[in-house]
C-alpha cells in the first residue's frame, strides 16, 4: 500500500516571564524554539527521502523491463511497417507527415 507520512507541527516555544528583559526574554526563547523538533522533522525527511528513492526504483525497473520485452519481441532491429498498415508515413509531402503525428 501508499504510506503518507503526516507531518506535525513543531512544540511551541515556552513563553518568556514577563519580568524577564526584553533582551534576555528574546534569546532565552531562539534558543529553547531552535532545539526543539530536530528528531521529527529529520524522521520525516528521511521517510520522504526513502519513499523517493524506492518509487525511482520501482520506474527504473519498470523500463528495465519495457526494455528488455522489446527487446525480446524484435531485437534491435526497428519495426517495419507497410505503406498498408502506415499511409501517413508514406506521404512524399513533409507537412502531411508532421500533421498526422503532431
Amino acid at each position: 500500500g501508499i504510506v503518507v507520512a503526516k507531518l506535525r507541527p513543531a512544540a511551541a516555544p515556552a513563553a518568556a516571564p514577563a519580568a524577564a528583559p526584553a533582551a534576555a526574554g528574546a534569546g532565552a526563547e531562539a534558543g529553547a524554539g531552535a532545539g526543539e523538533g530536530k528528531g521529527q522533522h529529520g524522521s520525516v525527511r528521511r521517510a520522504a527521502v526513502s519513499m523517493f528513492a524506492s518509487r525511482v526504483l520501482i520506474c527504473a525497473v519498470g523500463n528495465v523491463a519495457l526494455i528488455a520485452w522489446r527487446l525480446s519481441r524484435n531485437g534491435t532491429v526497428p519495426p517495419d511497417f507497410s505503406c498498408e498498415q502506415n499511409p501517413a508515413a508514406c506521404s512524399p509531402s513533409r507537412l502531411v507527415r508532421f500533421l498526422t503525428y503532431s
